[in-house]
């Protein structure tokens, strides 16, 4: 699995759910997970901005986006 980037320091795993379109998170700490829906293309690549606290994920459609962690 290599669609996939962590946040060491708020515990939380965030993976591409490639098919459903959506950024899971799951909360190491607490073992739960939820689900940012509504992307508008696959998810790819994810990488984690603990500065800002931001999640930017490649999409298939060649665009990216931006997801504040407080949002999810």
């Amino acid at each position: 699995m290599d669609h996939m980037t962590v946040d060491v320091k708020g515990q939380r795993l965030f993976l591409c759910g490639e098919n459903s379109y959506s950024l899971v998170v799951v909360d190491l700490r607490a073992g739960k997970y939820s689900c940012h829906k509504g992307l508008p293309a696959m998810p790819k690549k994810p990488f984690y901005l603990p500065e800002t606290d931001e999640i930017w994920v490649s999409l298939t459609d060649a665009s990216v986006i931006a997801v504040s962690g407080d949002d999810i």
